[in-house]
């Protein structure tokens, strides 16, 4: 009950992508986001984090699978959908 008061924000859960040139896909993804607009925040270690006032994201390179790990999180959960579908649609390519 103490946990429902001060939920904030939806969450995507870790998603994971088998990609073999994980780089690639987590800049494409890092420079369409940066593109768009500028976030409030931007860290680079591990991965990439980037949030914006009502949503951010974590993507970042697994070091001992072919994966590519990525968690979102929003104000909403169409929120989080949308964004999921649209970092999914930015790496099928490297997939």
């Amino acid at each position: 009950q103490v946990i429902a008061k001060i939920k904030k924000y939806e969450n995507s859960g870790e998603i994971n992508f088998k990609i073999a040139d994980k780089k690639s896909a987590m800049d494409s993804v890092k420079d369409f986001y940066l593109k768009q607009r500028k976030p409030q925040a931007f860290f680079d270690f591990d991965g990439y984090r980037i949030e914006y006032k009502d949503w951010w994201f974590n993507i970042r390179a697994s070091n001992t699978e072919p994966y590519m790990r990525l968690l979102v999180e929003a104000n909403t959960t169409d929120k989080v959908r949308q964004k999921v579908l649209q970092i999914r649609s930015i790496i099928e390519k490297y997939m």
